[in-house]
């Protein structure tokens, strides 16, 4: 079999779907359909209809050349030429890669091989079996960074080599405000022992014993702001485990993220904060896996 390569980067947009408990808008009590009728909103397109049009997918062994495309979030290239991606230093980037014949038809059942030099790993992502291409051609891996340098991941597909350069960065060039100092906080680190998992196209959240025990309870969740109306007065935001820096791409990911709804509004502001509000843990969603009702400021 003979393979070659190309270099391809893009920027996804991480959907996070969120919506008030009630379905309606925060703002005005609307539904929130996009002016959709109810027969509408009950016909999805396929997937295969969205991501592969007039394709059909290939087995690996029936192919003899095949190309292989890495898919990076905010990649660049670097002064020679190769794949790169900044990522602070004990952190993770979740990455893909695309198996395709030069037609563009998706190649199912190639197995990609990793090698590292440096500190970084590579690791499955959850509910992926092995770096094998599913239907769609993709094979799916993250990449946790060690202590800051520059690493490079090579993968391997037969006689094809790609490399992906991992920037490391320190945390400690960032300059990221003072987090807030208070007693009692919900921790970040208990939120995030949450196991996520797609059933139906339904997000699924199995939350361990301290998170489930909270549910109903007044919580404290210190951190940053991401709005989701327009206006200096959010009603209806997104606190975020990490500084908000692209709206299509929510810091943390659902666990990493408590979706809050302030009746009588809170400032926007990009200095991290203190809420407080009723704490419920959602089992099945569209995207957020906490809220917090009639949330308020903490003053510190």
């Amino acid at each position: 079999m003979r393979f070659t390569g190309r270099i391809a980067v893009f920027l996804p947009l991480t959907l996070l779907v969120v919506s008030p408990a009630s379905g309606q808008s925060a703002e005005t009590g609307q539904t929130l359909n996009g002016g959709l009728s109810e027969e509408e909103m009950t016909v999805e397109p396929s997937l295969d209809s969205i991501l592969l049009p007039d394709t059909k997918a290939v087995d690996a062994a029936d192919v003899d050349t095949v190309v292989m495309t890495p898919l990076v979030r905010g990649g660049y290239l670097d002064m020679n030429g190769r794949l790169t991606i900044d990522v602070l230093e004990r952190d993770q980037a979740p990455l893909a890669l695309q198996v395709m014949t030069p037609r563009g038809d998706p190649v199912v059942g190639a197995t990609v091989e990793f090698s590292v030099v440096g500190d970084s790993t590579i690791s499955e992502l959850e509910g992926t079996t092995g770096f094998v291409t599913d239907d769609y051609g993709i094979a799916e891996f993250s990449v946790y960074t060690g202590a800051m340098n520059i690493d490079v991941v090579t993968a391997e597909i037969g006689e094809t080599k790609i490399d992906i350069v991992i920037n490391v960065i320190s945390r400690l060039a960032l300059t990221a405000p003072e987090l807030p100092v208070v007693e009692n906080l919900v921790q970040w680190s208990e939120l995030m022992q949450t196991s996520l998992r797609y059933e139906s196209q339904e997000l699924i959240a199995d939350f361990p014993e301290i998170i489930s025990s909270r549910a109903g309870d007044s919580a404290l969740i210190a951190r940053f702001r991401l709005p989701l109306q327009t206006g200096s007065e959010q009603q209806w935001f997104l606190l975020t485990s990490a500084p908000p820096h692209c709206f299509f791409d929510i810091p943390g990911g659902p666990v990493g993220t408590v979706e809050v709804l302030a009746p009588n509004g809170v400032e926007l502001a990009w200095d991290p904060v203190v809420v407080e509000g009723r704490f419920e843990p959602i089992e099945k969603g569209e995207g957020t896996v906490y809220r917090l009702h009639d949330a308020k400021l903490v003053k510190r």
